[in-house]
């Protein structure tokens, strides 16, 4: 299964957390499931999904959504 996360550029690949939420639950995972499979924790997940947030795509972040078929487009 894949999914698509939405990004910007703005000095460095960034995403919303709400298009994080639409990845996540477009895979049928939970906050704590997507976590698990990422290598952080729910409450860095509830962290990275809070609406009207912008963050960062880092490396390590970019290759752990990579790995659970999260697919990044711009």
């Amino acid at each position: 299964m894949e999914a698509t996360l939405k990004t910007h550029f703005k000095e460095g690949l960034y995403f919303w957390g709400i298009e994080l939420t639409k990845a996540r639950e477009s895979l049928g995972l939970s906050q704590t499931e997507f976590a698990e499979k990422c290598g952080w924790t729910q409450q860095n997940q509830q962290q990275l999904e809070l609406p009207g947030i912008e963050h960062k795509l880092d490396f390590d972040k970019r290759e752990a959504l990579a790995k659970i078929g999260i697919r990044i487009s711009s």
